[in-house]
Formats: structure tokens, C-alpha cells, sequence
């Protein structure tokens, strides 16, 4: 999972949404390129988050998870499974 932080902008540009547009997108767009809901939205991001408790680092997460339950203390962090990025 990722969170982004920054300064975001829309953008309906015919030409950049014909460039970018992928046919699957017609299930959230039934209209396609032309429907008055597509945008293109630039960001730039100054900060942004991480967590991953995917494979073993979800084992990993859960086992940290149960031991602070059980102690009744936080989770001690870990760089690998949540990281803040200054960007």
C-alpha cells in the first residue's frame, strides 16, 4: 500500500487521453475517451508512504502484531514493512 503527498492539477487534453487510454478502461468509462468524467490528473508529489505486509513480511507483521498484544506495546518499527519518503 502506498500514500502519496503533493500538488495535483486535472487535465482534459482530447489528444493526451487518446494517447494514454487503454480499452479496459471502458468498464469504469462506458462512453470512452469522449465521456465528460475522464481526466487526466498530474501530480507532483512531495512525500509519500509505504506498507508492506505482503508474503513473508505479512507473517513477519502479524507475528509483531500478536507479540505487542500480548505485552500490551506497540509494534516496534520495522523500515522494511512502513517507510515515510520525503520526495
Amino acid at each position: 500500500f502506498v500514500t502519496l503527498e503533493g500538488v495535483g492539477r486535472i487535465e482534459r487534453d482530447p489528444e493526451l487521453i487518446k494517447e494514454l487510454w487503454s480499452p479496459a478502461w471502458n468498464v469504469w468509462f462506458p462512453k470512452g475517451q469522449s465521456d465528460p468524467d475522464v481526466c487526466i490528473i498530474h501530480m507532483t508529489a512531495t512525500s509519500g508512504e509505504f506498507w508492506d505486509n505482503g508474503g513473508f513480511n505479512g507473517v513477519k507483521f502479524m507475528f509483531s502484531a500478536a507479540k505487542a498484544l500480548v505485552s500490551g506495546e506497540k509494534p516496534k518499527h520495522d523500515a522494511v514493512l512502513n517507510a515515510k519518503v520525503a520526495l
